[in-house]
């Protein structure tokens, strides 16, 4: 993200998580990734993300969120979630769906047939779907490096094999950034983002060229700001993610305000 190297912080439980831009010295001492859950709806019906969540996958990093037709938005930060969970539509996939049992042999190889329908959905826009009720014992992680996720579960589990050990994760999703780009500016702005007509309030971030930016994409922001509270010499550096909600010729649109005030030698990266 930066010619130093990159740390993630995670200031309070409801705020973004930030990157230092300081150097190899800066102490890391603010917090790490613990591991996360993979949310699963109760009803296809239900719009909040509440008590009527289960557990139904074991990941790391992020935590990622259903939709309100069950099709996960993956990778989003907590702080996001609001502004996603009643109109997940708005990412809607154009390809096909890829059921999970066409892609190879469940039964002696889950992870390679996740793999192969994860892959062919990505390419085709798609969405995996698990067959519903079904029970799927992994043999394995299943690492998915800069693709996309959209999974159905349909009430479907995916349990760990003997293989596996109590604390790996069954499904990690990474991605590499982009080399940051400089950011003319930010602004407040309202846009809509559905058929219905209403609006929801965004950011604009200005860039020289936001051809290769995509809707759904993961973004981080970073300027020379300190963060506010951080220990001099720390070099502490203010940042925030967002998802794209919109691209136009040199614009950006996030799903949401920014939490932070950027200012000095903005950078932005995807």
């Amino acid at each position: 993200m930066h010619e130093g190297e990159k740390r993630l912080y995670l200031r309070t439980a409801d705020a973004p998580f930030y990157e230092d831009q300081g150097d190899a010295a800066a102490p890391v001492n603010k917090s790490t990734f613990g591991t996360q859950y993979l949310y699963s709806r109760e009803t296809a019906s239900s719009r909040a993300i509440d008590s009527s969540i289960k557990r139904v996958l074991l990941t790391e990093g992020f935590p990622a969120y259903y939709d309100e037709v069950g099709s996960v938005i993956y990778n989003l930060l907590p702080t996001l979630t609001r502004f996603m969970t009643a109109n997940g539509r708005r990412f809607a996939m154009s390809g096909p769906e890829i059921m999970v049992d066409s892609c190879g042999d469940v039964a002696t190889d889950f992870a390679s047939a996740l793999e192969a329908a994860c892959t062919a959905a990505w390419v085709m826009n798609g969405m995996v779907v698990l067959k519903p009720g079904a029970t799927y014992i992994a043999n394995r992680t299943v690492s998915l490096h800069n693709i996309g996720l959209r999974l159905r579960c349909n009430g479907a589990r995916i349990l760990r094999g003997p293989a596996m050990l109590d604390n790996e994760s069954l499904i990690i999703l990474d991605h590499d950034f982009s080399a940051p780009q400089a950011v003319a500016s930010i602004a407040g702005t309202s846009i809509s983002l559905d058929s219905t007509g209403s609006t929801t309030a965004v950011a604009a971030i200005s860039v020289a060229d936001s051809s290769a930016w995509r809707v759904g994409d993961v973004g981080r922001l970073v300027a020379d700001n300190s963060i506010i509270g951080s220990v001099p010499g720390d070099n502490e550096r203010v940042g925030e993610s967002f998802r794209v909600s919109r691209v136009d010729a040199g614009i950006i649109y996030t799903c949401r305000p920014l939490r932070e005030t950027f200012t000095t030698n903005i950078r932005v990266a995807r």
